[in-house]
């Protein structure tokens, strides 16, 4: 018995121990975060850039009692529309038309019984779009206010604004989110030299959203992105926050 009761008390001290030095482990490292001094700052890139490719899209349409003739009209306005694009200087691969819609249009008259509604068959309108996708910028953005040479030559046309793109826009992000990067180390360091301490490892690191925007009007920002289609000439920005270590 006094045999037992002697190994009773050496593992009860050996449990005691181990909980002791878990505690005092648990407690170091508790200080040693709240010892532990970070910086957390924004870095800011913005970059200008003209767009260069763009697209324009036009919508033409014919009316007639009878779909046959308004078949045969839109197709002699297509004709007319790919004749003028061509002495435009756009090329075969640079014009592509939709399919046609075809609606049906009524008449509606007020019956005498009742004040009910009839309608009455009126004819067929068909809807035709052209578009044109090219890297001549300004040819496109010169064709979309000359449409009425078309009118002139009686095709029944209506005019989208052209939409502007950037073929590198990949490539742009990336440099950007390096940019910003890079700025907020600069930002934790101008801060560091004012306390006394110095930058080491980024602890977290949160990229913002990309804005691209006009760059000749005042820029409307949102929390999920802007990308503006509408401007030749634009600004991208990004945002990046970065929490650093510091000593």
């Amino acid at each position: 018995m006094e045999g037992k009761g002697k190994l009773f008390v050496t593992l009860f001290w050996g449990v005691i121990a181990i909980l002791v030095a878990y505690i005092l482990g648990q407690s170091y490292a508790s200080r040693t975060k709240k010892l532990q001094r970070t910086v957390q700052v924004t870095g800011y890139a913005e970059r200008s850039f003209k767009s260069d490719q763009a697209s324009w899209t036009a919508e033409f349409t014919r009316y007639s009692e009878k779909l046959q003739d308004a078949s045969s009209a839109l197709k002699q306005d297509a004709e007319v529309i790919y004749n003028f694009l061509k002495e435009k200087g756009f090329k075969q691969e640079e014009i592509s038309f939709s399919a046609v819609d075809i609606t049906k249009e009524y008449d509606y008259v007020d019956c005498e019984d009742k004040g009910s509604v009839k309608s009455k068959f009126k004819g067929y309108r068909l809807f035709q779009k052209v578009t044109i996708q090219s890297n001549n910028v300004e040819a496109v953005d010169n064709i979309s206010r000359e449409i009425s040479d078309l009118i002139e030559k009686g095709v029944e046309i209506t005019s989208y604004p052209p939409l502007y793109y950037y073929s590198k826009l990949n490539e742009l992000k990336l440099e950007l989110i390096a940019e910003a990067s890079k700025n907020a180390r600069d930002r934790a360091q101008k801060i560091c030299e004012q306390t006394g301490g110095k930058v080491k490892k980024p602890l977290s690191v949160k990229i913002g959203v990309f804005q691209i925007t006009n760059k000749n009007s005042n820029p409307e920002y949102s929390w999920e992105g802007v990308y503006d289609l509408e401007a030749k000439e634009k600004n991208a920005t990004i945002t990046v926050k970065v929490e650093f270590e510091i000593r």
